[in-house]
């Protein structure tokens, strides 16, 4: 069932491609840039910095995921609980360290980051329970299947996630300038972790 799932890490794993058309630090601040002006840019890039530092931590956990195993029942409920368990780590990393992010440069910096917070929150809720379930389950009954079953729903609720939206401009453009966003745009389709197959 889930042997395809597909990271939308490029190369699994492999570093990611910086675009050609990414800004240096020599580009970063046009003309007529007043040195206020350059001040709440670095600030702003800096905190889009660790923001996306942080997120992209989980892309690559992720891209350490086993497959499930169709082999049989038992290795299928074993390397789904295999995969639920790298998940759950990599999610509970994520949230710890965009809690240690200080205040952002805007609202829309903290509201982005606590969204995204309180949706791995629930995610690896989901997750914690879908394991707990495939820990105690018989893998021949109906249960059984059951239980792989529900593996996809975390996975799925994770691959619907922008890791990137809702910025305003300010932070927007500096997702745009820090190389570990543009590692993470580059990596990942609009900043989402995981790409399931539907």
């Amino acid at each position: 069932m889930m042997a395809g799932l597909c990271l939308t890490v490029v190369g699994c794993g492999q570093q990611a491609h910086i675009p050609s058309n990414a800004e240096s630090p020599e580009q970063a601040h046009g003309p007529g840039v007043t040195a206020d002006q350059a001040q709440r840019q670095e600030v702003a890039t800096r905190w889009a910095a660790g923001y996306c530092t942080a997120v992209g931590e989980l892309v690559q956990t992720l891209s350490t995921m086993p497959t499930v195993d169709p082999a049989g029942p038992e290795a299928a409920v074993r390397t789904s609980g295999e995969l639920l368990s790298v998940m759950i780590g990599g999610v509970e990393r994520t949230i710890a360290e965009l809690g240690r992010l200080g205040p952002a440069p805007g609202s829309s910096g903290d509201a982005v980051r606590h969204g995204v917070s309180e949706n791995l929150t629930r995610i690896r809720e989901r997750a914690v329970a879908a394991k707990e379930k495939l820990d105690d389950v018989d893998p021949h009954s109906d249960d059984g299947l059951e239980a792989i079953g529900a593996v996809r729903l975390p996975l799925d609720e994770l691959g619907s996630l922008k890791l990137l939206d809702g910025f305003d401009s300010e932070l927007g453009t500096a997702t745009r300038r820090a190389p570990s966003c543009i590692d993470l745009a580059t990596a990942t389709h609009d900043g989402a972790p995981v790409e399931v197959p539907r």
